[in-house]
């Protein structure tokens, strides 16, 4: 509710808020277009592709980085690079696009955002299937044919459907799926647990995300890299105080994750917000976040 000292009159304009968790992307949008809702933060690209193709408002944040398969390299298959790049390069991220997204998702082909500072056109995994059927026929050779489970939320199995029909056609390959629910993830993370898991390294300015996710020492690295390259460059990049020398430090960042592919980047996230037309004062801000002191609503 309204806090009639808030420092900054006449603002907050609302005289309340209410909020509702709603996790269906369908009744999510069903709901304000509706009238149930006046605004929903939205990270769903389909749901801001139906809602700008519907003239309502809608805004989201760039962002780098994005939704990821990560992969975990403290253990078999993935401990092995060429296993990493493999599925990397194996992958149509326009097909999972078409597949999952309707085509609408933003497409992450750099790490960083053309809008951000330390953009460089240095592409992510690129798809070259030959040269992932070398890969794989490669390690087949060597006794260790690519096999692996794909942990994901029920939100993400098109994810895997799509990624399983991709790599059907390839040798020497197999892909699993298993549905995981929120409540096991502590668990299956603290015991590595899993091949492959649905996260997001999303960042506007890559400190301290970047750290946090792909730093040797950190507990947030899911993948478990460990490269000294990488670790020095990441250092220099959050301690650095000269703009020239993070943006050096995070080239080479961007290069060793290409090198090395921990994780797989198959779309941009989406922090987006969509609304109808008597909401005003919509500011978004950090990671899509919205102020509510600059909110109204037209009667």
């Amino acid at each position: 509710t309204r806090n009639d000292k808030f420092y900054d009159a006449p603002r907050p304009y609302l005289d309340k808020l209410e909020i509702r968790p709603i996790i269906d992307a369908d009744q999510r949008y069903n709901t304000l277009v509706s009238g149930g809702a006046d605004l929903a933060l939205e990270g769903v690209w389909s749901n801001i592709d139906k809602a700008n193709n519907a003239g309502l408002q809608n805004a989201v944040v760039p962002l780098g980085g994005g939704t990821t398969m990560v992969l975990n390299t403290l253990k078999a298959p993935f401990d092995d690079v060429r296993a990493r790049k493999a599925f990397a390069i194996a992958l149509d991220l326009d097909g999972i696009n078409n597949a999952v997204y309707d085509g609408t998702a933003k497409l992450p082909r750099t790490l960083f955002d053309e809008s951000s500072p330390f953009y460089k056109d240095i592409p992510l995994a690129e798809q070259d299937r030959a040269e992932a059927q070398s890969l794989l026929d490669e390690l087949a050779a060597e006794g260790k044919p690519l096999d692996f489970t794909m942990s994901l939320y029920p939100a993400t199995r098109a994810v895997g459907e799509a990624i399983q029909t991709q790599l059907s056609t390839l040798n020497n390959i197999k892909v699993n799926v298993r549905t995981i629910d929120v409540a096991q993830v502590g668990q299956i993370m603290a015991q590595k647990d899993y091949d492959t898991l649905v996260s997001t390294v999303a960042f506007t300015d890559p400190e301290p995300r970047l750290w946090f996710s792909f730093h040797s020492a950190s507990a947030g690295n899911t993948s478990g890299i460990k490269d000294a390259e990488l670790d020095a460059a990441l250092e220099k990049g959050r301690t650095a105080t000269d703009q020239a020398e993070r943006t050096t430090a995070y080239e080479t960042v961007q290069n060793r994750l290409v090198e090395l592919n921990p994780v797989i980047f198959y779309t941009r996230a989406a922090p987006g917000v969509i609304a109808n037309g008597n909401v005003g004062g919509i500011q978004q801000y950090g990671m899509g976040s919205l102020l509510p002191e600059t909110l109204w609503v037209q009667k």
